[in-house]
């Protein structure tokens, strides 16, 4: 990815994070679903094998703190690791409404708006 670019390539793009070790962990189907349970043990995996920042790029719509993998996103993050989610696509639902595990308690959620 971009964020790994080393400085110095053909196309004169450097990452931010260079110099980092990268790990990709796959959780959608071929389908383009996935459920908790996978997205848990990705979470887990990461949380796991040392991942200093665990980054999820999904939402569900599920906007509660409660559901199973904002809780396990906020537990990881609770013992130190940085976790950062997409808030998901549904802000016609309302303003303030955030996809799980985006929800979690101590977990950096990002968005994004128009204008």
């Amino acid at each position: 990815g971009i964020i790994g670019a080393n400085p110095g390539n053909a196309f004169n793009i450097s990452g931010v994070a260079y110099g980092a070790s990268l790990s990709a962990y796959r959780i959608f189907g071929c389908r383009g679903g996935t459920s908790d349970d996978v997205i848990i043990d990705a979470l887990l995996r990461g949380a796991q094998e040392g991942q200093d920042i665990l980054t999820l790029s999904i939402g569900g719509s599920r906007g509660w703190s409660e559901s199973s993998a904002a809780v396990v996103a906020s537990r990881i993050a609770a013992s130190g690791i940085i976790v950062t989610i997409a808030a998901g696509n549904d802000g016609a639902v309302g303003s303030w409404y955030t996809a799980s595990p985006g929800t979690g308690i101590d977990v950096i959620t990002v968005a994004s708006v128009d204008k």
